[in-house]
């Protein structure tokens, strides 16, 4: 890797993975860093049942309905302190964006989603 190149999360996304299970993270931010969806089906697999994170920041990559579905399932199912989850500007459509409206609907501790900007879903799936 040349002086200067950008180190992304997405081609060390295992090791990622560890630091953040040794660290006992709250927050996950990885902004730009070419995550997709099996990125983020991995990265919910790791986090089901360990009510770890407060916020999670994904702004920016390459998650699409899977990745979603994926966020909403753990959202549903496993989670018990996320607060805040940003999803802005991804490749999400109708289908994820109407799964994680639904698993926002039960979750009463969402203080914060941000999802309409920049993803391919019709508006009213955001209001």
């Amino acid at each position: 890797m040349g002086r200067g190149a950008k180190v992304r999360i997405a081609d060390y996304f295992d090791s990622a993975v560890k630091a953040w299970r040794i660290l006992g993270t709250s927050f996950i931010r990885a902004v730009n860093e070419g995550l997709d969806d099996e990125h983020v089906v991995k990265l919910c697999t790791f986090l089901s049942g360990r009510n770890l994170i407060q916020s999670l920041n994904l702004r920016r990559n390459k998650i699409g309905n899977r990745g979603a579905i994926a966020i909403s399932n753990y959202i549903r199912t496993a989670d018990k302190t996320l607060t805040s989850l940003e999803l802005e500007r991804n490749e999400i459509e109708d289908e994820g964006g109407e799964a994680l409206l639904k698993a926002m609907q039960n979750n009463m501790r969402m203080e914060c989603c941000k999802l309409a900007y920049g993803n391919p879903l019709r508006s009213k799936i955001c209001r």
